[in-house]
């Protein structure tokens, strides 16, 4: 299935705004479609060097939203259910409100009048 030009960009607005470069995004979306492969062809569906296609899957792998698997001495990929984008973005709320105290008490460290004193 091939999404229309609107809704692609859409699409990849929302995965840059998840983190996901343009690079990033075309890979995961080619996974999709290819469903289990190896770096090959997702290379050749790409129109990359498979160098490059092999670093992009690295980095998806590293994110999560790539799972990869060893098959005799090959690396077999597969794009991850798209409901694994909920999943980091309530992973980095969880953070950033873990993160909250300690940035509010920063802050009031701030406000602390400054003692000076004169000789």
């Amino acid at each position: 299935m091939s999404l229309s030009s609107a809704v692609l960009r859409e699409v990849q607005e929302t995965l840059e705004q998840v983190g996901l470069s343009r690079a990033e995004q075309g890979a995961y979306l080619a996974l999709l479609e290819l469903g289990v492969t190896t770096a090959t062809p997702l290379a050749q569906a790409m129109n990359v060097p498979l160098t490059t296609a092999q670093s992009l899957l690295k980095r998806l792998a590293t994110i999560g939203v790539v799972h990869v698997t060893k098959r005799k001495s090959r690396s077999v990929y597969e794009a991850k259910d798209p409901q694994i984008f909920k999943t980091l973005i309530e992973q980095r709320l969880h953070d950033v409100v873990q993160m909250i105290p300690l940035l509010k008490e920063l802050r009031s460290e701030q406000k602390r009048p400054a003692h000076i004193r004169i000789y």
